[in-house]
């Protein structure tokens, strides 16, 4: 799917929104209302604001993931492609988010491509995908609450409740890891 997505038509904004998903295997959502405040150089930090995230009403907290340097390059780039308060816009109205019905097409347009391209034939293959491949392969990088929070999951009630800590660095290195291990997957597809 990489290397159909970086050989294929796809709009730049397009592909960097995927990247960022192959990457941080978020929410399709969370990715889409990111608005480019929510990205912190300073604290190497994106902050999913509670009304931006699936768990948001029952912890009325953010999701706070970890910047590496691969996912600052793209978060980079999708700044420079609008002047929105958006990362990803519309593009009917380039003020506003994209809309979740632009980003359907993706997995069917790749698909279709691999088919056409490559003679490669398969029956589905969605976003959400993405996450379930990662959790997989998260299970031999990190501790399995790392994994869970880094997918935006809450953790079991007590645990939460008595467990503050963020986990930041330990996302960081995981994310770190996961970005090797994709890397040496998508050869010689670059991350960026």
């Amino acid at each position: 799917m990489w290397g159909a997505m970086m050989r294929s038509r796809m709009l730049l904004r397009n592909r960097i929104f995927m990247q960022l998903l192959f990457i941080y295997c978020c929410r399709s959502g969370e990715l889409r209302a990111a608005r480019k405040v929510h990205i912190d150089r300073e604290k190497m930090t994106w902050t999913v604001p509670p009304e931006n995230h699936k768990m948001g009403d029952k912890t009325a907290k953010p999701i706070i993931r970890p910047l590496i340097p691969e996912t600052i390059r793209l978060f980079d780039i999708a700044q420079t492609l609008n002047d929105s308060e958006y990362l990803f816009v519309s593009s009917r109205n380039r003020q506003n988010m994209i809309s979740r019905g632009a980003l359907l097409g993706l997995p069917y347009d790749l698909m279709a491509f691999l088919d056409r391209e490559e003679n490669i034939k398969m029956n589905h293959w969605s976003l959400h995908d993405i996450r379930r491949t990662m959790r997989t392969n998260m299970s031999s990088i990190t501790e399995p609450h790392i994994a869970e929070i880094m997918l935006g999951h809450t953790l079991p009630l007590i645990w939460r409740t008595y467990d503050q800590h963020d986990y930041l660095e330990e996302q960081r290195t995981a994310l770190l890891k996961w970005c090797e291990r994709i890397q040496a997957i998508i050869v010689p597809y670059p991350l960026v």
